[in-house]
């Protein structure tokens, strides 16, 4: 039988493990939402050719450097989401925190003289109309392909926006870096358009999670409580017994024991007296037990 002592230690430890749990929940969505804050942030300068224009060269601005070589045409179309060739850049959004990617086609024209080298596809957001502050860099992609006149060629590309970016507007810049047989080199802007990230409605939020885990944890303890409150007050109450006997003269058995456990702890006095009691069937007796007391000799009862 558990006793009170008892009762108590195992709401302790039920208590302690409820709030330990809730503890460590707290802990892993703490670290994960310090691992979700980690962004590569930074304001680096636009990619630079790897030799800068001599001062023989013609002076040109840095839209004319970004357009690429007129023999080279180029076509980009997101695949995921399948967004395709874009036609109005005012209807971009993309979800933040989950991978997008995105295919780009290439040829070399047929009236081209010249052989085009890939070096690098890169892709950055930056602030719209301000290249220079760049909010997240993604992965440079270095390219081996060769495009010799008339032909074709296609490159896929993979970025994940930050999931911390939903609700913003920035500018997506892709930039294909390629040189010519003489070593001119081009940075082909493929996209730079502004894009809306929205927030990503399939996964479920930690911290729903760890609410729920919470309202869960609080609803076992009111429950543990009231169960202890209730077995409290039931231990304090007397425990009723049967009735040791219950002389209504229709259990023979038990009067009859009653009577005998009476007469055998009664002493004897010392001038002889004696007491003595013995029960008779009720169907041949008006009552259902008789006692002498006297000094005189005891005498056996009447049989009928």
């Amino acid at each position: 039988m558990h006793t009170n002592a008892d009762k108590g230690l195992t709401l302790k430890a039920i208590i302690f493990a409820v709030l330990t749990s809730c503890y460590a929940t707290w802990f892993l969505f703490s670290a994960i939402e310090a691992l979700c804050q980690e962004v590569e942030i930074g304001d680096e300068e636009p990619p630079l050719p790897l030799h800068p224009p001599s001062d023989k060269e013609p002076a040109t601005n840095e839209n004319d450097f970004y357009k690429g070589s007129p023999d080279m045409s180029a076509i980009l179309s997101f695949i995921n989401p399948p967004l395709g060739q874009l036609q109005s850049p005012s209807s971009i959004s993309l979800v933040a925190g989950k991978p997008a990617s995105f295919i780009v086609s290439l040829e070399n024209s047929r009236n081209s003289l010249n052989s085009y080298s890939l070096q690098i596809l890169e892709a950055a957001l930056h602030y719209p109309r301000y290249f220079g502050y760049h909010i997240q860099n993604f992965t440079a992609q270095r390219l081996q392909n060769t495009l010799e006149p008339k032909q074709q060629a296609s490159l896929h590309y993979t970025f994940v926006p930050a999931a911390q970016l939903t609700g913003q507007h920035f500018d997506l810049a892709v930039i294909l870096t390629y040189h010519d047989q003489t070593g001119k080199l081009y940075s082909h802007a493929l996209f730079n358009e502004t894009i809306a990230f929205l927030e990503d409605a399939e996964g479920m939020d930690v911290e729903l999670i760890f609410l729920g885990l919470l309202i869960v944890g609080v609803c076992i303890l009111v429950l543990i409580f009231i169960w202890h409150w209730i077995s409290k007050k039931a231990s304090r109450r007397p425990h009723s017994g049967k009735s040791s006997a219950a002389f209504n003269g229709t259990d023979g058995a038990t009067f009859n024991e009653y009577v005998t456990k009476k007469s055998s702890n009664q002493p004897n006095s010392g001038n002889g007296t004696y007491s003595m009691a013995f029960a008779v069937p009720r169907a041949n007796y008006s009552s259902s037990s008789y006692r002498y007391q006297g000094s005189q000799k005891w005498k056996p009862p009447v049989q009928f």
